[in-house]
């Protein structure tokens, strides 16, 4: 798919390029998730350590993500997307050497400056070359990319840790990064100058930002959170082998590589506008995180939810970002950034909240619960959002 050319660049920018750079990205993000198990049987750690884990990145992307979107108004999507592509290939290789936990809590916090900067600028890029109903299609293919790139972690990390270690599939992480560098260094465009940049605290006080925030925490932070824990999950509920939880529970996350790109095309056709698709699809996802928490369901009925879940987070995205361009689109990446801060403070306390529910309640089914709480309140929330229509 292409768009208009910006300024005068010659031919027509290619979402291919963006696309790979967010797989690659989030190939990275949770990449630790399916590893946990081997994680903590060698490290010696509990489930609560393991989640700290994901809290630790997502500290340092939350505390970044505000500068890191102004940045991106300031300096361009382009750059800064080099930036966040170096730092991510480089912190999975040090995780891959790291000799103990605290040297990979070290190595997590440090490669927040890479996730905190990873969806805000492949999002700004696109925003800005693609407009129209376009946009809405192209922030779904490229927000499929990036549950793609969650998902095959999901899937082919628990294969690559079982055939040889858990640190070479921290190793080969770094190959996807090292091509999407290549490839964006290439034939990644310039962004097209923003008008006069609106102050942070303007975007910040914005009850929007916090309302699209919350729906940025129930969407990206909710597949997070699942993923985290889902191979545990499925690992310790029904005593399945690691390979095949990890199948199981990468399904959340490979259906975005086809549900982002559906939401954008409803919203693109006007079949319904971005804040009905928000609030229907948060409303599966309730009843999806609230089928996992059932006790003694049968695995089929698990699968299923999970299913349920990735269907409708993915759904929702493309219409969360049409909504922030039209809520501030000469101020685009701060808004992005003031989202990701919300959206990470989600991870940074649930991620170790759902691991110590688990270790006091034997279960996940009180962590489930407690889950679906982000996007019932999230729901709540939309009910003020423009319709963008």
């Amino acid at each position: 798919m292409t768009g208009p050319a910006p300024h005068g660049a010659r031919g027509a920018p290619s979402l291919f390029v963006p696309c790979f750079a967010a797989a690659a990205q989030t190939l990275i993000l949770i990449n630790h998730a399916p590893l946990l198990p081997l994680i903590m049987r060698d490290l010696g750690i509990t489930p609560t350590q393991a989640g700290l884990l994901s809290t630790a990145m997502f500290v340092g992307a939350g505390l970044l993500a505000l500068p890191a979107g102004h940045l991106t108004d300031w300096l361009g999507a382009r750059w800064m997307t080099v930036v966040s592509i170096v730092i991510l290939g480089l912190s999975t290789l040090a995780l891959a050497a790291a000799p103990t936990y605290l040297a990979m809590l070290a190595i997590r916090l440090a490669s927040g400056v890479g996730v905190s900067t990873s969806f805000i600028t492949v999002s700004h890029y696109v925003n800005a070359l693609w407009s129209g109903p376009r946009r809405a299609l192209a922030q779904g293919l490229l927000g499929g990319s990036m549950q793609l790139g969650i998902g095959l972690g999901i899937f082919l990390l628990p294969w690559v840790a079982t055939h040889s270690s858990w640190r070479m599939a921290f190793a080969v992480c770094a190959l996807p990064p090292a091509v999407a560098l290549v490839i964006w260094l290439a034939a990644a465009r310039a962004t097209p100058p923003e008008g006069p940049r609106t102050p942070m605290r303007e975007v910040i006080g914005d009850p929007a930002m916090w309302r699209l925030g919350l729906v940025n925490a129930s969407t990206f932070s909710l597949i997070v959170l699942l993923g985290t824990w889902i191979a545990v999950y499925f690992v310790e509920e029904f005593d399945l082998p690691l390979t095949m939880a990890g199948m199981l529970g990468s399904q959340a996350s490979i259906l975005g590589m086809a549900g982002r790109p559906l939401g954008g095309m409803i919203i693109a056709r006007g079949v319904m506008g971005a804040r009905s698709l928000i609030r229907w699809t948060l409303t599966g996802s309730v009843v999806g995180v609230l089928l996992l928490a059932i006790p003694g369901r049968p695995v089929a009925v698990a699968v299923a939810a999970v299913l349920l879940v990735g269907v409708t987070a993915a759904l929702s995205y493309p219409g969360m970002l049409v909504l922030a361009a039209q809520v501030r689109p000469a101020a685009l990446g701060t808004l992005l950034g003031a989202m990701s801060v919300v959206g990470t403070l989600a991870v940074i306390v649930g991620a170790p909240l759902m691991g110590a529910l688990f270790s006091a309640s034997g279960s996940f089914t009180l962590p489930f619960v407690v889950l679906a709480a982000l996007p019932a309140g999230a729901l709540w929330a939309t009910a003020r959002l423009p319709r963008g229509n």
